[in-house]
């Protein structure tokens, strides 16, 4: 839902190029250089990981989620510890796998703060080409406060959201967001020395429910039959477009696109101003803005889902979706299928 990015310069060196007779020989021969135009980390992965962990560790990020390296796993944390930056350190060590020096590295942790949950995303890549960043973290926060209560129905759950709207939309949660965010980069300027370190401003990204995703909301049950979420530290699967997000790879929510639904609906209607807030097709596409008109008509109509008592109540001409397989083997998901979600 709240949505910003860091990307980070270290200091590198090119590859060195050959003679242009040893060039065109070896073009001939192997094919390009897989090294051309390309440069290189000056310092081991080892040391900017650990730096790394420690930019994090001081910003509140106190659980690891998984390591790889060279997309191999070296540290899965099946169980949610929390405070595992040194365990998980000492095992990536222990493992070997960062023993040459240089290696691509993929990590996640995640943060409880202030009413958000956030994800961190992070890529670092020992060898890029000019116009590259070695390392990139992709953030992603939710918002606790506005997820699903054992204790209320669907009628309860839709007001409350309503009065967090009225009661100033989503500002203090980006507010918080963007200090969290700014307190990360000065750790990481810090504790990295890079050439160059840039964030983009946090934004608010709201998916606007297709068919695909109101078909599953028959699945949401309330109170007593609330569905939690699924925990998976080494999701097998990749997304596309606007669900290629940490918190569907990693936290799946099956009620996350129900307040989708809501936050949309509350725009249109003109009940929250929503400014600022992007709200996406599933397929990624950029669909309108707060405050304007949507490009083309939403594919699924507002009176399609109803908000009874106890229950919802879905639009009998909305196809019937399976469970999202991201909670495929989960002891509430009978059955699993249908498109991203």
């Amino acid at each position: 839902m709240l949505h910003a990015s860091i990307t980070i310069d270290l200091p590198s060196e090119p590859y060195p190029t050959s003679g242009r007779v040893a060039a065109l020989l070896r073009w001939v021969l192997t094919g390009p250089d897989p090294h051309a135009g390309r440069s290189h980390l000056t310092v081991s992965t080892l040391v900017v990981f650990e730096r790394l962990l420690a930019s994090f560790g001081a910003s509140g990020f106190d659980d690891v989620i998984s390591v790889l390296v060279g997309r191999k796993p070296v540290y899965i944390d099946t169980q949610q510890r929390l405070d595992d930056i040194a365990e998980a350190l000492e095992q990536t060590t222990k493992s070997g796998a960062l023993g040459g020096g240089l290696e691509d590295l993929h990590f996640v942790l995640s943060r409880m703060h202030e009413g958000l949950h956030s994800l961190a995303d992070v890529t670092l890549d020992d060898e890029v080409l000019a116009d590259e960043h070695e390392i990139t973290v992709r953030w992603s926060s939710r918002i606790t406060d506005l997820r699903t209560r054992r204790d209320e129905g669907p009628q309860q759950y839709v007001g409350r959201v309503q009065e967090a709207l009225r009661s100033g939309g989503l500002d203090a949660w980006i507010s918080a967001a963007t200090t969290a965010r700014e307190q990360l980069v000065t750790h990481l300027r810090a504790q990295l020395e890079p050439v160059a370190i840039s964030a983009s401003p946090v934004v608010a990204r709201i998916v606007v429910p297709g068919p695909t995703q109101v078909g599953r909301f028959r699945h949401l049950g309330f109170r007593e039959r609330l569905r939690p979420r699924t925990y998976r530290a080494e999701p097998k699967d990749q997304r596309v477009g606007a669900y290629d997000d940490p918190h569907v790879y990693y936290y799946y929510d099956p009620y996350h696109d129900l307040l989708s639904w809501v936050l949309v609906h509350e725009a249109l209607a003109g009940r929250w101003d929503a400014a600022g807030v992007e709200f996406l097709h599933p397929d990624g596409r950029l669909l309108f803005r707060g405050g304007e008109r949507p490009s083309e008509p939403l594919e699924v109509p507002c009176g399609a889902v109803e908000f009874g008592e106890r229950e919802l109540i879905i639009a009998d001409d909305l196809p019937t979706v399976g469970f999202d397989r991201a909670e495929a083997g989960s002891p509430h998901a009978p059955g699993w299928g249908g498109e991203n979600g």
